[in-house]
């Protein structure tokens, strides 16, 4: 195999499952024998997750203004890699803010690539005001860009402005997300979330949920969460059956999931995309609540509809199972996520070099 110079431009590092990704990827084209490297802003931030990759540094102005410092980035990045893609074979755009740079800095210099993890335009929603509207023209265009455009779903293969023809999806670190379930024979119930402050992630509505089926059955259930609650919550004092964590790392994520008998992994938009929380639950044998893959739609806890109703019933099927069910149904899960391991993902992705460069 012809051995490529694999360059990934990143606006900053942060502890998001879609960087998480990116860091695994470069790790394991490096592992596989290709020339890999990160171009990132100049911030003085390092990498959150581990990666054998090394870090090229793009200076750019407006540190301090955060209303302009995202569009800073973007033009500084284009600006380098105008004069220095030509060194790579592959340069990988990531997200809506990368890919205008790596489309208009890679031109007749370098193979350009987008590898999109979602539908951002969703999230460009949320951004303030007056920029909002930039900011949607931006994700929205970014998919018409004349780049490889690569889906971590099949979901997204021909989704709104979307279209592509190679699907890769995350990867699991099977060495770190151990199958290790934590078997639930009586009260208390110990269920799980990776808390988040946006409104659209659902913590507010399992946080709801669980309250209210506490309530209606007085079963003792603890709800652990991690990393944050959201944005408008205000905790009372009935509020004692919640626990926040903060977990940092994969290997105290990893035994944050294991220290839970039931998951819950949902999120009010995209159904059906991969989403790292319901993998890593599957694969540490946590039984897993959610309306992503790779939970099949055929499986008791898969929500075909995510509201109070759908999600109480899901619990209660969890209840209603006896645990040789269970059992059976975690090492269903496990199968299923086997085929999402790294090597797997980062081979994937180099086959679409491999027709495309």
């Amino acid at each position: 195999m012809k051995k490529f110079k694999i360059l990934i431009p990143v606006l900053g590092f942060g502890s998001s499952g879609g960087m998480r990704v990116l860091s695994q990827l470069a790790s394991y084209f490096i592992k596989a024998g290709h020339a890999t490297e990160f171009l990132a802003p100049n911030d003085g931030v390092e990498p959150y997750f581990p990666t054998a990759a090394s870090v090229r540094r793009y200076d750019y102005p407006f540190k301090r203004i955060p209303a302009i410092r995202f569009y800073a980035k973007m033009i500084c990045m284009c600006l380098w890699l105008s004069r220095h893609s030509m060194m790579y074979d592959a340069v990988i755009a990531n997200a809506y803010g990368t890919a205008l740079p790596v489309y208009l800095g890679t031109r007749k210099k370098a193979s350009g690539f987008y590898y999109i993890q979602a539908y951002e335009v969703d999230f460009a929603k949320d951004v303030p005001y007056p920029f909002k509207w930039i900011d949607l023209l931006l994700a929205s265009r970014s998919y018409r860009l004349d780049l490889v455009r690569i889906v971590n779903s099949n979901l997204y293969i021909n989704y709104k402005e979307i279209e592509s023809d190679y699907v890769v999806p995350p990867g699991i670190d099977f060495g770190v997300f151990k199958f290790e379930p934590k078997i639930w024979t009586e009260a208390p119930l110990h269920i799980g979330c990776i808390g988040r402050l946006e409104g659209w992630k659902g913590t507010q509505l399992v946080i709801d949920t669980v309250r209210e089926f506490r309530r209606m059955t007085g079963l003792d259930i603890r709800l652990n969460v991690a990393f944050n609650l959201p944005r408008d919550f205000i905790r009372s004092e009935s509020d004692n059956f919640i626990n926040l964590l903060k977990p940092h790392g994969d290997v105290e994520l990893s035994k944050f999931y294991r220290q839970n008998h039931l998951f819950v992994a949902i999120g009010l938009i995209q159904s059906g995309a991969y989403h790292y929380p319901c993998m890593e639950s599957m694969a540490s044998g946590t039984l897993v609540i959610s309306n992503y893959g790779p939970l099949e739609t055929e499986d008791p806890l898969f929500l075909k509809n995510v509201n109070m109703t759908t999600l109480t019933n899901a619990i209660s099927n969890f209840l209603n199972m006896g645990e040789a069910e269970r059992s059976n149904l975690r090492q269903k899960h496990l199968a299923d996520v086997s085929l999402f391991s790294w090597e797997k993902v980062s081979g994937s992705f180099l086959d679409v070099f491999i027709k495309n460069i």
